[in-house]
Parts: structure tokens; sequence; C-alpha cells
């Protein structure tokens, strides 16, 4: 893949939170590494372009914004280049761009990450953390050995000194908190558990009532803290010994920190990913956010407290099934079979 050049796909919003291109920006250091060119272009959709910006800081030489997808295409014409990697797209347009990507760059070698494209859209690679069927054997890497992590928390893991029983408890529910159940959280846990400390992570697209109240919750409990906005997580998972999150990224990257969790899923394929990520045995399914049932996370929270060797073993094996090498993986795979 050397003298080569390799353009990059995310996009950003409300619902798509920023773990997308945050691993498109770790998978193209990567690729930087091994002597390839990356350009990494996205669409920022809505009003978040100032807080995408903020949070992409350092790496936005790497990360151009576009408007349109002919821009896009327009771009990939002009400049020409040899690999394209797509990771989560706004949905309503990836239906369309994939087919007349392969139609008018047909040299392009493509790799779509995780199973958000359907079974008509061809691809290359897909690089996924479970197999569901979607793409054959031939063209899927599939495992959560594949998993890309986002360098700034590759760089922090090896400082993680790997708990041994609960006493910091991180909440943290994703960049949005549809259902609103950070605060029903606090209220269940963190008055009946003086003994233990809270942080609660406010993402940017919470609702402005439920920051309210947190921050409220915050002054009446000594023992939590609220941490609005953080640029990234991985100083809250050094100083983490439980997690309670929702089922998008964090739960791997818990996992890999050695951090048991309870996940909360937002949306259907959430709870797919989530049920069947924790079966791995580092994390256990609490069902869906919507139908949040207080007294079950009270009671399995208590459980878990009581639990140390239980719990030892869910933080090994989140270290035992992930790791910060993903991206090399992949890499190595594309040199050997799509070069």
């Amino acid at each position: 893949m050397n003298s080569t050049v390799a353009y990059l796909r995310a996009d950003v919003s409300h619902d798509l939170g920023l773990g997308h291109i945050s691993r498109a920006i770790a998978m193209a250091n990567a690729l930087g590494r091994r002597g390839v060119q990356p350009v990494i272009f996205c669409r920022i959709i809505g009003r978040e372009k100032g807080h995408v910006f903020r949070k992409l800081d350092r790496n936005l030489n790497l990360v151009k914004e576009i408007h349109s997808e002919e821009e896009f295409f327009s771009i990939l014409e002009r400049k020409g280049g040899k690999y394209l990697f797509i990771d989560l797209i706004e949905g309503t347009i990836y239906a369309e761009i994939i087919p007349r990507l392969k139609t008018i760059f047909p040299a392009y070698r493509t790799v779509c990450f995780d199973t958000f494209f359907d079974e008509d859209l061809k691809f290359d690679l897909f690089v996924r953390p479970f197999f569901d069927g979607t793409a054959t054997a031939k063209n899927a890497l599939t495992g959560l050995s594949y998993y890309v992590f986002p360098e700034s928390l590759s760089t922090l893991v090896s400082s993680k000194i790997f708990p041994k029983e609960i006493q910091r408890v991180l909440i943290t529910l994703g960049g949005s908190d549809p259902y609103r159940i950070t605060p029903v959280i606090v209220r269940a846990l963190c008055g009946a558990h003086p003994g233990l400390r809270f942080t609660v992570v406010v993402g940017p697209w919470f609702a402005s009532v439920e920051r309210r109240e947190l921050l409220e919750l915050a002054a009446q409990h000594g023992n939590m803290e609220c941490v609005v906005e953080p640029g990234h997580l991985g100083h809250l998972y050094l100083a983490s010994d439980f997690a309670i999150t929702s089922g998008g990224l964090t739960k791997f990257e818990t996992a890999l920190f050695g951090i048991p969790s309870f996940i909360f899923a937002n949306n259907r394929q959430e709870e797919d990913l989530s049920m069947e990520f924790s079966t791995l045995g580092a994390s256990v399914f609490m069902g869906s956010a919507e139908k949040l049932d207080s007294q079950k996370l009270m009671k399995e929270f208590e459980q878990l407290l009581a639990q140390d060797i239980r719990f030892g073993e869910m933080s090994r094996k989140g270290r035992q099934i992930l790791d910060i090498h993903g991206g090399e993986r992949v890499i190595e795979y594309i040199q050997q079979n799509l070069s």
C-alpha cells in the first residue's frame, strides 16, 4: 500500500454521534504509519459544526468537511486514489452513493465498517465486530480482534490499573440520552450507595432539562460529579471501576479498559449487538433504555457489588476479547488480499 492514497468517509450528526469519525481518524493514522496518504471526508449534519471541530482539534489536518455528495464525487474523480474506507454515513444517502461509487470508480477498493449497510451494496471488504450473515465469509473480517479504537484511548489503556472491586462508577449514555434515563439511574444508585463515587457524563446533545436535573442532583449528592462534554472518555476510564452505558461504541471501550458494565440499548440494532456482546462475559445487557426498570437495576448492581470474583472475571474477559491492534490487522489483510 506504499505511495498510495486512501480516502475515508464518516458523517457526524446528533443521531450518529462522534464515535465513527473518531474511528476513521484512528484508521487514517494507522494508514499513515504504513506510508499511505489518508484523507477523511465528513458531512456534519445539523448545527453541530463548532462542537465537532472542537473535538477533532489536532486531527483537523486529516478531516475535510464536505457539504454534498456531488462535492464528494467531484473530489474523488479529480484527485484519484486506490482505497475508500466508509464508516457510518447519514442513513438517507448511503443506499444511493455506494452503487454509484462502484460504477464511477470501479478501480477503488472499498471497505465498509460495521453492520449499517445491506447485502445489496457490494463492498470489497466488510469489517464488523459480529457476523450477522449479511456479508459472505470471503469478504468479511468478523471479530473483535478487528475493532479499531481511537488513538486517544489506545495510548492510555496501558496505564489502566484494573479494578478488583467497585468503588468508582462511570455513568455515560453517550453523546445523547434519548430516553433521559441518566437521572433515573442516578436517583436509583447514588443515594443508596453513599460510599461509592459516581461520575456522570453529560453529553453534547443532552436535553437542557436533563442537564439542569443532573447538575441539581450533583449538588444534592456529595458522592456524585458531572463531567460536561469531555473531549474523550479515556481519563474517565482510567479512574473508573464499573460503567453503566448505552449499546453503542462505549461498550467496547469499557471492555478494553477492563471495566465491567451494564448496557442499555437505545434501538433495536443496539439491542441485538449488546445481547451478543454480553454473552462474552464482560458486561450485562440490561434491556431497552426505553423500558428501564429501576428495581431490576438496583438488584443487579447490589448482586455485582457482593460478587468480587464475578466482577474480577468480567474485567479479565474484557481485556481478553479486545486490544488496540485492530486497525493494523485490517491493513495487513488489505495488503495481502486487496492490493
